[in-house]
C-alpha cells in the first residue's frame, strides 16, 4: 500500500487486509507523528519518504513480524529523524534518493537491531539523545552517493554493537569519537575512508569523560580510572577482534603500535601511506592474521611481525622495503602462509631459517 500521509498526520488503518506486508507513506510533514493501535499480520517493512529540511518521527506500527524501517530522503537540506516510534522493527535503512543533505538521527528504540546506509547522506549524525542499546550491527557507505562524515556524539548510543563498518566516507580525518565507548565492539571496518588521518580514536577529554562514567557508576570497574591513557584506551578496546583499514591514503606517517588493541584476532592495515611502525607494539598473542600489504613501508615492519607469535599467515607484500632481519620469524612458529609479493627482498645477515627451514 502507498499512502500520502494526511496534513493532520494520520495514516488510514489497514491491518484488517492480512496479506499487507509493506506499507509506504509518502509526504511526510514536518513535525510528523503517528501510533498504530492495531495490529498487522504480515506487515514487515514501513517506507517512509520525506522531503529533506524537515523533523518528523518515524511511525509506530505494530505486527507479528519484525518490521525494516525504510527511510528515504531526497533534495539538498537537512533531515532530523527521531526513532522513537520504533517499538516493533529490528532493522532500519537509509536511502538517499536525489541530492546530498545531512541526515540526523535522535531517539530512542529497544528493538533495533541494525542500521544501514548505503547511499548516505553528505553527513550522518547520532546526537547526544540517541541510543540503540539492541543494535548490533551497522554499515555506512559503498552506494551510489559517498558520505562525507559520520558523528557520533554520545559514547552510550551503542552499548551492544558488535559490527560496524565505515566505507566511502570520504571526509572523516578521524574515527568518530562515540566508537570509543562502543564496549561489545568486535569488527571494526574502514574502507575507501580517504582522508582519515589518524586511527586513534581517543583523545584527553575523552578518557577524562569515559574515567567520570566509570566512577559514577554503582556496579563500574573502580580499577580503570587509575589506569594511564595507553592502559585505559587498551581496557576500553578489549572486546574488539578484527580491525581493518583499507584504502585510505591520508593515513600517512608511523603506524604506532599502541594504538592497536592487543586482543585481536585479525588486523589488515592495507593500501594506506604508512611509512613505518614504531617500537611500542605489545604482543597480540590471539592474533591469528595479519596483514600489512600495499602500504610504504621502507623498513621491514619487524615490531609488528614480532608481535604476532601466534599469527598463521601474514600479508607483508607490496611495501618499499629491501632487506628482512635475519631473526624477523624466529618467533613465529604458528605461521602457515607468508606472502612478501612479486620478489623476496636480500635477508640481511644473508641467512635466515624459517620455522627451522633455510629460506
Amino acid at each position: 500500500a502507498s499512502i500520502s500521509a494526511a496534513a493532520d498526520g494520520t495514516l488510514p488503518d489497514l491491518s484488517a487486509n492480512k496479506e499487507l506486508s509493506r506499507y509506504s507513506i509518502a509526504d511526510i510533514r514536518d513535525g510528523f507523528s503517528y501510533q498504530s493501535d492495531s495490529v498487522y499480520e504480515s506487515l514487515s517493512m514501513v517506507a517512509v519518504s520525506a522531503k529533506n529540511g524537515q523533523s518528523f518521527t518515524l511511525p509506530e506500527f505494530k505486527s507479528e513480524k519484525s518490521i525494516t524501517y525504510q527511510l528515504n530522503g531526497s533534495g539538498g537540506n537537512p533531515l532530523k529523524v527521531d526513532i522513537s516510534g520504533i517499538k516493533n522493527a529490528a532493522a532500519m535503512v537509509y536511502n538517499n534518493t536525489a541530492g546530498h543533505t545531512d541526515l540526523t538521527l535522535t531517539g530512542k528504540s529497544e528493538t533495533l537491531t541494525s542500521f544501514k546506509a548505503e547511499n548516505g547522506a553528505k553527513v550522518i549524525s547520532f546526537d547526544q539523545e540517541f541510543l540503540a542499546p539492541g543494535m548490533t550491527t551497522m554499515k555506512i557507505g559503498s552506494g551510489n552517493y559517498a558520505t562525507t562524515d559520520v558523528v557520533i556524539e554520545s559514547q552510550d548510543s551503542f552499548p551492544a554493537l558488535e559490527d560496524l563498518k565505515l566505507w566511502m566516507v570520504i571526509h572523516m580525518n578521524k574515527i568518530p569519537a562515540g566508537v570509543s565507548g562502543m564496549s561489545s565492539l568486535k569488527n571494526l571496518e574502514l574502507r575507501w575512508c580517504y582522508d582519515l588521518a589518524s586511527i586513534d580514536d581517543f583523545d584527553s577529554k575523552q578518557r577524562d569523560k569515559l574515567r567520570n562514567i566509570i566512577q559514577s557508576r554503582p556496579n563500574g570497574d573502580k580499577s580503570l580510572p587509575g589506569l594511564s591513557d595507553e592502559e585505559l584506551d587498551k581496557a576500553l578496546r578489549f572486546s574488539l577482534e578484527t580491525f581493518t583499514i583499507a584504502s585510505a591514503s591520508g593515513l600517512k606517517g608511523t603506524l604506532n603500535g599502541s594504538t592497536i588493541p592487543s586482543a585481536l584476532k585479525n588486523l589488515a592495515i592495507s593500501y594506506t601511506g604508512l611509512s613505518a611502525v614504531s617500537d611500542n607494539w605489545a604482543e597480540m598473542p590471539n592474533l591469528k592474521s595479519l596483514n600489512l600489504s600495499l602500504n610504504k613501508f621502507g623498513d621491514f615492519p619487524t615490531a609488528a611481525v614480532k608481535a604476532a607469535p601466534n599469527a598463521e599467515s601474514m600479508d607483508l607484500s607490496g611495501n618499499l622495503y629491501s632487506t628482512i632481519p635475519e631473526d624477523a620469524f624466529e618467533n613465529n612458529v604458528a605461521l602457515k602462509t607468508l606472502t612478501l609479493g612479486n620478489y623476496l627482498p636480500g635477508v640481511a645477515g644473508g641467512n635466515m631459517s624459517f620455522n627451522g627451514m633455510p629460506l
